[in-house]
């Protein structure tokens, strides 16, 4: 195979593959997934926890092991689902790496959004 011919046929492969995983997340978000997971020993947790409540969103509080949490309960939801998180930084970051898998969006959700809403 030529070289030009390789790489057009390999920008192809790989525009399609973004289109699929695209409008896979984009009908998840359609379903309407959306997950909240907080640290309730932040105040912005306690406070994402109370906007999910009102929500009716799913909510998984995080204890000590997000890598735990993930695998018992998170990564059964399903793909290409929406997760709020009021988390640490290292949390989020686990959570972020582990929901690639799944094709999942991890959103921080920051203090100044939360305490807005009253």
């Amino acid at each position: 195979m030529k070289r030009r011919r390789f790489i057009g046929v390999a920008c192809g492969v790989s525009a399609v593959c973004c289109t699929i995983g695209l409008r896979r997340s984009q009908a998840a978000l359609q379903r309407g997934a959306r997950i909240a997971v907080v640290d309730l020993r932040l105040a912005r947790g306690v406070a994402l926890a109370r906007h999910a409540a009102r929500a009716r969103m799913m909510t998984f509080a995080v204890d000590d092991d997000i890598g735990a949490l993930w695998y018992t309960r998170l990564a059964c939801v399903g793909e290409g689902a929406l997760v709020l998180c009021a988390l640490r930084d290292s949390e989020r970051f686990v959570l972020e790496r582990l929901a690639l898998s799944r094709r999942c969006v991890v959103m921080n959700v920051p203090s100044q959004i939360i305490n807005t809403e009253n």
